[in-house]
């Protein structure tokens, strides 16, 4: 009986202590879902601050940025190794491979971008451009299109054409910025007003500004850029969001890329070696606004040829009518003629037909003179990949076609290029034309064809883009800042030229691609400035009232069939009214 009873209490100790286990059990569980709650909603809270939402906008950037161009770098080294290789099958195989290799990676892109997310095709800024001016364009900030963009953008500069990545790269910060927007409402303390429902300029202007600094290594002028281009009101308070934002996207990217990379030139757009001191003579300023003439006019022409195409491939009803049956075959034909021109054992040898935009850059802002003839072994390497005449001429129509193919493409780099080469044109006729520099009393200043490549670069780029912050980007990535008296003068000279003219680049593809934008203009002509409203509008408005009879109904839909008509109750006596 005694054992009986001690089996039963000890049944009734082991059931309470089982029981005060799952109770603390279940409160230690509960306990860890509620810390976990707590550091999810501190960290929504935190996402909140304006200021946590740019800093985590240019760190992830910097990021993205990192990854895309080390992808796209691998991607172009299989290009050279197949190449390569291709000489031990059969030398009638090289030309073969450089095309082929190109041409499957721009369908692949070309049919993401057709078939999967047509939003993501483009250069980026005229459609951030729009939304910065107040036009609701959802559809071009979803998931999809950053996903899309992002990766097709990795095929496109692994591909080898003369593509850049800055203007995609703004797109991708306002999508992202979007993206971030939208993870902040998940907090369930958070106000569902129409403030926190909207992404504010704010936010949007210093994203824009992070596409460019984390491509190239420009934190200010990407915040100047971001107001030039982008911005059709620049809000005051975003000024600083957009420094933070830019300021931590250059150094994650430059970190990452010490930190991961040993090869530098994923970090700065490009060295240079000029002198120091005083580089240039007082008289050289008279050359540098001849370059910044030359620079806007081949800035309209630029831009005239590229809207042509545009135009064409647009309005054409034969190629509309290809395009409509084989989408892809536009892009077919541009790439085999482009790559088929630009294949390094070819006539590609005579402009950098093995290069890229970010490393023909260094090449021509060098500072030695490809007249000279005694040159080392190192610059003859350099200049064997040259005809300056010939680079020229040929960048000037290929970047210009392919612009136009639906896949993303940066407007800012493949500009830049050309006005690079055509300084450098200038540049080494100067110093043909002075081979022992230009005197000044005792001293000597010699001609650098490199700083006129540089300064060609800011002004040509400028005049397209209708942006005098190129100059400061320029500076910031040559980080020649003796440069920047005659850069500006010529980039001034540049622009006002464009302007006078004709829109900029992205104002046209804006009107050719159909997108809504109120454009405003800079200068009012002078025959309008004194022009009165009732001069302009419209005074016999047709309008239908409550009281109008069907007759009138149809009478007005028969003149007018595409105009929306307003129907208001007693609309006479309202605007009897408001006339009083």
């Amino acid at each position: 009986m005694i054992n009986g009873q001690m089996e039963n209490i000890n049944k009734e100790t082991e059931s309470d202590q089982t029981c005060e286990d799952k109770f603390l059990g279940s409160k230690g569980i509960q306990r860890r879902e509620g810390n976990e709650t707590a550091i999810f909603n501190f960290v929504l809270r935190t996402l909140q601050e304006v200021w946590a939402q740019l800093i985590m906008v240019g760190v992830l950037m910097g990021m993205l940025s990192f990854t895309i161009d080390l992808c796209a770098e691998k991607l172009r080294n299989v290009h050279f190794w197949l190449y390569t290789k291709a000489a031990y099958v059969h030398p009638s195989a090289q030309p073969i491979i450089w095309v082929l290799y190109t041409l499957i990676l721009i369908l692949v892109s070309t049919s993401v971008c057709l078939y999967m997310s047509p939003q993501a095709a483009g250069s980026g800024i005229p459609v951030v451009k729009a939304i910065m001016g107040g036009v609701n364009l959802k559809e071009y900030l979803s998931f999809q299109v950053l996903i899309c963009k992002s990766i097709v953008l990795i095929l496109t500069l692994g591909s080898g054409l003369p593509l850049g990545k800055e203007d995609p790269f703004v797109h991708i910060a306002v999508m992202l910025a979007t993206l971030l927007h939208k993870v902040k409402k998940l907090d369930p303390h958070a106000q569902a007003t129409e403030g926190n429902n909207k992404v504010s300029n704010e936010i949007l202007a210093a994203a824009s500004a992070v596409g460019i600094a984390c491509t190239l290594g420009s934190p200010v002028g990407g915040v100047l850029f971001s107001i030039e281009i982008t911005s059709v009101c620049f809000p005051l308070q975003a000024y600083w969001g957009g420094f933070i934002a830019s300021a931590a996207s250059t150094v994650i990217f430059r970190f990452l890329a010490y930190l991961l990379h040993e090869n530098s030139s994923l970090v700065e757009l490009s060295r240079t070696y000029f002198p120091k001191g005083y580089p240039f003579d007082t008289k050289e300023l008279i050359a540098f606004a001849a370059l910044g003439i030359f620079c806007g006019a081949l800035s309209i022409a630029f831009i005239s040829l590229h809207r042509a195409v545009m135009k064409r491939v647009i309005q054409g009803r034969k190629l509309q009518k290809l395009l409509n049956e084989r989408p892809l075959c536009y892009s077919a034909a541009c790439v085999i003629i482009i790559m088929a021109l630009m294949c390094p054992m070819g006539y590609g040898h005579y402009f950098a037909g093995g290069l890229i935009p970010s490393e023909v850059v260094p090449e021509l802002l060098s500072n030695v003179s490809w007249n000279v003839k005694n040159y080392s072994s190192i610059d003859s390497r350099l200049i064997e990949h040259w005809s300056i005449d010939t680079t020229s001429s040929f960048l000037f129509w290929i970047i210009a076609v392919v612009l136009t193919l639906p896949i993303p493409c940066g407007v800012y780099m493949p500009v830049f290029v050309i006005g690079a080469a055509f300084g450098r044109l200038v540049g080494e006729i100067m110093a043909a034309l002075f081979p022992q520099g230009l005197r000044s009393g005792d001293e000597i200043s010699p001609i650098i064809p490199g700083a006129y490549a540089v300064i060609g670069a800011a002004a040509f780029a400028g005049a397209v883009t209708h942006a005098i912050s190129v100059s400061v980007i320029t500076m910031e990535a040559t980080g020649e800042v003796q440069y920047i008296l005659p850069m500006l003068l010529a980039v001034l000279i540049a622009v006002s030229i464009s302007e006078t003219v004709q829109a900029s680049l992205y104002d046209s593809l804006i009107e050719l691609s159909g997108l809504p934008y109120f454009k405003i203009k800079k200068r009012v002509p002078r025959q309008i400035q004194n022009m009165k409203v009732g001069q302009i509008m419209v005074k016999d408005v047709q309008f239908l009232s409550m009281e109008s009879t069907c007759k009138e109904v149809q009478d007005l839909l028969i003149a007018m069939p595409k105009v929306a008509l307003v129907i208001r109750e007693q609309f006479v006596q309202d605007f009897e009214n408001f006339t009083a």
